[in-house]
């Protein structure tokens, strides 16, 4: 919900790098462990004053398939009303994946 033009937010291997505002990575990364513990560093860009205690993993699960046997998945939920109807507050389907898990 923060405007992002107020904000600069930047990822770091290390918690060190992240509070020095050092070493940012680049987009793409490849990540150098599995997982890899990923730092944030997010700076007002008003006051300079940055905040580094988030993190998050990063986790490649290489032999991973969404869709191994290739058949066509037919799962669709529509909201007839979007943007039809100049109300934003109806742009929106809500879905629960698990009806499909012994399909």
């Amino acid at each position: 919900g923060q405007d992002p033009t107020l904000f600069t937010v930047t990822y770091h291997a290390t918690q060190q790098d992240a509070d020095d505002l050092m070493n940012a990575l680049v987009s793409p990364y490849t990540n150098i462990s599995n997982p890899q513990q990923i730092f944030v560093a997010i700076t007002n860009n008003d006051t300079g004053c940055s905040i580094s205690t988030p993190s998050f993993n990063v986790e490649v699960q290489e032999a991973a398939e969404a869709n191994s046997d290739m058949e066509v998945i037919v799962y669709e939920i529509c909201d007839d009303e979007m943007d039809d109807d100049n109300d934003p507050t109806n742009n929106s389907a809500q879905f629960d994946l698990a009806t499909q898990n012994d399909l």
